[in-house]
């Protein structure tokens, strides 16, 4: 009986952790379509991909269908490890002939830093929204 108990008990506490699944909000929960970084938003989701200097957002659905530009609005400000310092980076609309691939564009001199945080607030549909992305460029 003892050793029934101790089964039981056992098992009690190791399943839970096995059962859980990974869930919304968490990084790589979400497939990155132009294979970057996805932040989640209760109303869209914003995709950063850094190049270099270059940084690219692509806004999105939920069901990741692309965000007219011309009805979204970005604001950014970037600070490097170790500084109270912050720049303000000017995201600019990049149409293209392809929906899927309108995006903005910006750019940010990392100074020979290995990240930054970038720290963006969204506009959309008169909803605010604020996310911040850990940059390492490439």
């Amino acid at each position: 009986m003892k050793k029934f108990l101790m089964t039981l008990l056992l098992t009690a506490l190791i399943a839970p952790p096995v059962l859980a699944h990974e869930g919304h909000g968490v990084p790589g929960a979400v497939k990155a379509k132009h294979g970057g970084t996805i932040q989640a938003t209760h109303d869209f989701y914003l995709e950063l991909v850094p190049q270099g200097d270059s940084l690219r957002l692509y806004p999105m659905t939920h069901d990741f269908e692309p965000i007219p530009l011309a009805e979204f609005q970005v604001e950014a400000t970037a600070q490097l490890p170790r500084t109270k310092a912050k720049a303000t980076v000017p995201f600019a609309p990049t149409p293209a002939t392809e929906p899927r691939e309108a995006h903005f564009t910006g750019s940010f001199d990392a100074k020979g830093a290995h990240r930054f945080t970038l720290a963006v607030v969204a506009r959309f549909h008169g909803k605010k929204a604020e996310v911040v992305f850990q940059v390492e460029p490439r």
